[in-house]
């Protein structure tokens, strides 16, 4: 009885497709047949087909994997971004070793003029060329400085009021006007 309750409801809403002419006869939305008085389907067609059954399988190890390593990857980039956090703060031999590699710039025409900017948000401003060095002020990002000398990973610069001291190289970026 229940399954003849269900195909009824099923038949049921199935009627609301039904298309009706104006003299209110109903139509076969498929075959554009005309039905019976009182015809819960086509007899044409046939009563319509219940829907697939959802598959109970779970995901796989591999794909269970991957969507957990996504979410992580996007929590890590959010915190990286939101906490504005930076590789050389964590990871300082590293940056050494990378900075060392490359050089900075170093105008040779009189015509052009090399301008060095802060690229982190703020960055220590210390009286020796090292971590040990004693922080006399900060700079912070988009400031322009002047550098004086370079030793290891280390430049002496000079801002624009005049003091002067030395700051990790990898804090500045450099820019030929």
């Amino acid at each position: 009885m229940a399954t003849n309750d269900f195909a009824g409801k099923q038949a049921r809403k199935s009627r609301s497709s039904l298309d009706k002419d104006r003299g209110g006869a109903e139509y076969c939305v498929a075959c554009k047949t005309r039905l019976p008085p009182h015809a819960l389907f086509c007899p044409r067609c046939g009563p319509p087909l219940l829907p697939d059954a959802e598959p109970d399988e779970g995901l796989t190890f591999g794909q269970a994997f991957l969507r957990i390593a996504a979410v992580s990857l996007l929590f890590l980039l959010l915190a990286v971004y939101k906490y504005d956090l930076k590789f050389a703060d964590y990871f300082p031999q590293i940056v050494s070793k990378i900075a060392s590699e490359s050089q900075l710039e170093v105008a040779t025409d009189a015509d052009f003029k090399v301008v060095y900017e802060v690229n982190s948000l703020l960055a220590n401003v210390r009286d020796k060329g090292s971590m040990s060095g004693k922080v006399l002020f900060t700079v912070k990002r988009g400031d322009t400085v002047a550098v004086l000398g370079k030793e290891d990973n280390w430049s002496r610069i000079r801002v624009k009021d005049g003091r002067t001291g030395w700051v990790y190289s990898a804090l500045l970026a450099a820019k030929v006007e």
